[in-house]
């Protein structure tokens, strides 16, 4: 059976999301589909809007087989953490291939870039280097640097989302001399970023913004709307600010309140440096020595919300995206020693499948060099951390909408059909 993999986040699947996967079946010639996809939390550094079971079901009953989880280390990682991730889960499952979106649809320039970044690595990490120095954002760095290895319009392709991705998968398979064929689907509609909808193919940002309209409806496959009128828990960004600013409290009174111990602490945790550290420990201060009518009278009313947090503390050298990822981060408690977890214990942890899914869970079984995980309870040393992040996720849920759900480890993947 030939397999095509897919690495998703689906929050939520929509109309895109299965034209992408109706074209990776038609480009490849696959058998079945095999979705890599992120847990509770995504890599924009934010809370899913839907937890992972929900959003799984959504995409098996529109059409893909085979649904597995992103572990939550790479989920909430830079693009290129979260791509060398999914490519190592993909290459345990056997994958003959890989279909990802990208801006550009050109497999060839894509890969063209992919190998000039491989082969220039260090040059690429001093040059940028020198520019971060007097104050540039590492995009706009790279940016500049990309173009004087190549040319403009090569350069230029760094700067939309999906090829960002799209570059950093080919990185991966490069690297990694895995045996995976790649292959792109060009983005139909509206941009990765796009808050207002405008075309057919509304963006998942957008779709996230209109949650509650009444015609969303048309941008969603039938059963997986139908699946979304059933859960309209939804989770938004600042749903996580209470469980961050205990964690902040927690760390503040492991450091016994000294601004040197706590910003050592931090810095300890992915994307933080001495910088942010720094911002945050202010942040943490100000929340525990400003009174609610201060805060309700400051200009800047809501201060304490994640989302202004992240706009408080980010930096022109640092991008928000970044400033999220590292505060979701150390709420889940995920420093840098939990990166190396996977490499040393991996596995593959099964979300969900359709009948084609499961007999291909039958076909690999015997050849799969790393624990097929349907039954999370016989792993919960190995899954911590994903289950930990369930459980937060499933705590801000209770917290907000009364509703308790079972404990991620308890859990048994969705069949559909």
């Amino acid at each position: 059976m030939k397999a095509v993999g897919l690495v998703t986040e689906y929050n939520p699947f929509h109309n895109g999301h299965l034209y992408h996967l109706n074209k990776a079946m038609e480009l490849t010639g696959a058998d079945i589909s095999v979705a890599v996809m992120s847990g509770d939390f995504v890599q924009r550094g934010e809370l899913a809007v839907l937890d992972k079971y929900t959003r799984a079901s959504m995409a098996l009953n529109s059409g893909v087989n085979l649904v597995v989880e992103l572990p939550v280390n790479y989920a909430v990682s830079s693009a290129e953490s979260f791509a060398a991730g999914a490519l190592k889960v993909l290459d345990y499952i056997k994958a003959d291939s890989i279909a990802f979106g990208s801006e550009s649809g050109n497999i060839e320039r894509l890969s063209k870039l992919a190998h000039i970044l491989c082969d220039n690595e260090d040059t690429l990490y001093k040059e940028i280097s020198k520019y971060t120095a007097n104050g540039i954002s590492y995009a706009a760095a790279r940016q500049k640097v990309v173009e004087k290895l190549t040319d403009k319009d090569t350069a230029a392709m760094l700067t939309s989302s999906n090829n960002i991705l799209a570059v950093e998968y080919l990185k991966a398979i490069i690297k990694n001399n895995y045996a995976i064929k790649p292959y792109t689907v060009q983005r139909q509609g509206d941009a990765y970023n796009d808050t207002d909808i405008r075309s057919d193919y509304a963006s998942a940002t957008a779709l996230r913004g209109n949650l509650k309209a009444d015609n969303i409806s048309k941008y969603i496959p039938v059963k997986a709307g139908l699946i979304l009128s059933l859960n309209t828990n939804y989770i938004y960004p600042d749903d996580i600010t209470e469980a961050l600013f205990t964690r902040l409290l927690d760390i503040l009174f492991a450091s016994s309140y000294d601004k040197n111990v706590f910003i050592e602490n931090v810095m300890q945790y992915p994307d933080v440096n001495k910088e942010i550290a720094g911002r945050l420990y202010k942040s943490a201060m100000d929340m525990i020595t400003r009174t609610v009518q201060q805060m309700s009278e400051s200009k800047d009313n809501g201060a304490f919300s994640f989302g202004s947090l992240c706009e408080h503390i980010k930096t022109k050298e640092v991008p928000l995206s970044r400033i999220k990822r590292a505060l979701v981060r150390i709420t889940l408690g995920l420093d840098k020693k939990h990166m190396e977890k996977y490499s040393n214990a991996p596995y593959i942890r099964v979300l969900g499948f359709d009948k084609k899914g499961q007999e291909y869970l039958s076909y690999i079984r015997k050849t799969v060099e790393v624990p097929l995980i349907t039954k999370t309870a016989d792993y919960k040393e190995m899954l911590l951390d994903d289950i930990h992040a369930a459980n937060i996720y499933n705590m801000i849920a209770a917290g907000k909408y009364g509703v308790k759900e079972l404990g991620d480890y308890v859990k048994n993947p969705i069949r559909v059909g």
